[in-house]
């Protein structure tokens, strides 16, 4: 089985959720739907947990419907892509927080993480439909990954993401927003755990 690493923020996330959802002895909807975390004496973790990412993506303004289902993908794609899901969120929660699978930008993204459909063209093994949650985060967790292997920085693959050229006050307010939003993310789940009766 293939581990993952993620961010020390994540893996503090990770922990509360794990150990909250151990309190409350639910059972779950659907046994696919909340993996139980492990910590390994290395620190990874495996597996990841569908249910914080979900906390996450509701933090940013989603239902619980839609943050499950999108939350399951996130965690797919981005331990495929080697990607802290953390980040996906905050690019989700940039580009389309309420999860809407039928957004469509005026540049003609579509989709939950905003693809441009000239993409399945370029990009094999995600299917076709980019108005599916798990098709649209397959594609853009991929084109992440590219950004990411061909650029300096983290900012400059955000920048690149988005189809920023150069470092204009709209490309900062871009990367800016997505770091803003998974931070923020991870703090509103947090809160919300903490609180929860």
């Amino acid at each position: 089985m293939r581990t993952f690493r993620f961010s020390p923020v994540l893996l503090a996330a990770l922990l509360i959720a794990t150990a909250r959802a151990h309190s409350q002895s639910q059972p779950a909807a659907d046994s696919n739907a909340h993996v139980a975390t492990t910590v390994q004496s290395n620190g990874v973790l495996a597996p990841d947990s569908i249910a914080v990412v979900t906390a996450l993506l509701r933090a940013n303004g989603a239902s619980e419907s839609r943050a499950q289902i999108v939350a399951a993908a996130v965690v797919r794609h981005a331990r495929n892509q080697s990607i802290d899901p953390l980040l996906v969120v905050g690019v989700i929660g940039v580009e389309n927080p309420h999860l809407d699978i039928r957004a469509r930008a005026r540049d003609g993204s579509v989709g939950i993480m905003q693809v441009q459909p000239f993409w399945r063209s370029q990009i094999k093994g995600c299917g076709t439909d980019l108005r599916n949650a798990d098709v649209n985060v397959c594609f853009g967790t991929r084109i992440l990954r590219m950004a990411i292997d061909s650029s300096d920085s983290l900012t400059e693959a955000l920048r690149r993401y988005n189809g920023c050229r150069g470092k204009g006050a709209k490309c900062a307010r871009y990367t800016n927003a997505v770091f803003s939003r998974a931070g923020r993310a991870l703090l509103l789940a947090r809160n919300a755990q903490e609180h929860a009766p």
